[in-house]
């Protein structure tokens, strides 16, 4: 899986998002860098796909994603990381839409899109 998180879905605001890269860093700095702590990421993605399960994606054999409550086909915004990374998610939550006149599929683009494991929405409120 796509170890992707979307920093901006969290709304911090400066001050809270050095305390929240603090708080995963694993070590000191480097001149080679600094390491995050996995499972610190992994809890920080899962509360994202809780609070935004209705806003899930699932990405389908023709390539393309659609939501999971409704059905409506979306596509990835093109200044995104996700959509200039590679392999795609099969799994992502959004916190963003923006209409997208130009489209002939009647496809949503979303945005502020975080990777998350799609196992994590069956213990979601989507489905409660």
């Amino acid at each position: 899986m796509i170890d992707c998180l979307c920093v901006s879905s969290l709304n911090l605001t400066q001050p809270n998002q050095t305390l929240f890269f603090d708080s995963l860093r694993i070590g000191k700095s480097t001149g080679e860098g600094v390491g995050f702590d996995p499972s610190g990421v992994e809890k920080i993605r899962r509360a994202v796909c809780e609070g935004l399960c209705t806003n899930a994606a699932k990405l389908h054999s023709d390539g393309k994603y659609r939501t999971v409550k409704n059905n409506i086909l979306v596509e990835l915004d093109s200044q995104g990381v996700l959509a200039n990374f590679g392999k795609s998610p099969e799994y992502v939550v959004y916190s963003h839409t923006v209409d997208n006149p130009a489209s002939r599929q009647n496809t949503v683009k979303i945005q502020v899109v975080t990777a998350i494991n799609g196992m994590w929405l069956k213990n979601s409120k989507l489905y409660a």
